[in-house]
């Protein structure tokens, strides 16, 4: 494994990790409890999953797991994706009850559309 999975698959970890502390539940992560987290100072479990979320979501399509990119971010300061995915939470309150990945899917994916090209 490159040195950049092994830090892929750390970080995400660590976000699970971070979050399983809180006690919560194995159930998939909600978009209303990611979106709390994201609230709350330091912020590093919502930095972490964001993170690894978008991560993720890269490299399965570097891979060619995922065959559609369905966004294409930016470089972006940490504090800039959690400002990108608390407006869109904002604005779709009615997502609050999705998975925490479904969420970051559609926020991105609206913020930063990939180009057919």
């Amino acid at each position: 494994m490159r040195p950049f999975h092994v830090q892929l698959v750390l970080i995400t970890l660590l976000g699970y990790a971070q979050v399983m502390a809180w006690g919560a539940a194995p159930d998939p992560l909600s978009a209303k409890t990611l979106a709390t987290t994201c609230r709350v100072p330091p912020y590093t479990s919502c930095l972490s999953y964001l993170r690894g979320a978008l991560e993720m979501r890269r490299q399965l399509a570097d891979t060619g797991v995922e065959t559609q990119l369905v966004f294409c971010v930016p470089s972006l300061a940490p504090e800039q994706r959690r400002d990108i995915f608390l407006k869109w939470i904002k604005a779709n309150p009615k997502s609050v009850h999705w998975s925490a990945s479904r969420a970051i899917q559609r926020a991105f994916s609206e913020a930063f559309p990939c180009s057919e090209d």
